[in-house]
């Protein structure tokens, strides 16, 4: 918990969410929202490690955006660490859950969706072997 919480709380992981840092408090409810997740949908983000250091990387999964007005509602998202940026960590742990979200979970599409202007995040995408559908204005 604590590990996700010092994620949550960096400016610059959370300034590309477009979000505020959040205090402990919501980090809390975060982990619980994640552990909930699972339990209702069979899947969802996992806590992500470094194998050689154990090192907690972030928070990297599927989870089913129950709002999103679109057809689609399942989306591969990854939080990291922002001084673990551009290692490589995103893109791996987006590529197993998108197997394990198509081979394990039965699911038939999966989305991404990031801001216009997030480069590293449409790389990741790019990586995982997803294009751009559509420029929505919800996605920013």
């Amino acid at each position: 918990m604590e590990h996700l919480a010092r994620v949550l709380a960096d400016p610059a992981v959370m300034g590309a969410l477009r979000k505020s840092p959040f205090p402990s408090r919501k980090s809390r409810e975060t982990f619980d929202y994640i552990l909930q997740h699972w339990e209702r949908h069979g899947y969802g983000p996992w806590a992500t490690f470094e194998k050689a250091s154990g090192r907690y990387v972030g928070h990297i999964g599927l989870k089913y955006m129950e709002d999103w007005p679109f057809e689609h509602k399942t989306e591969v998202g990854y939080v990291v660490a922002s001084d673990l940026w551009n290692r490589g960590f995103a893109t791996e742990a987006a590529q197993a859950s998108l197997q394990y979200g198509f081979d394990v979970a039965g699911l038939s599409r999966i989305i991404s969706t990031t801001f216009a202007d997030h480069r590293a995040s449409r790389r990741v995408m790019e990586k995982c072997g997803m294009g751009v559908s559509r420029r929505d204005p919800l996605a920013g």
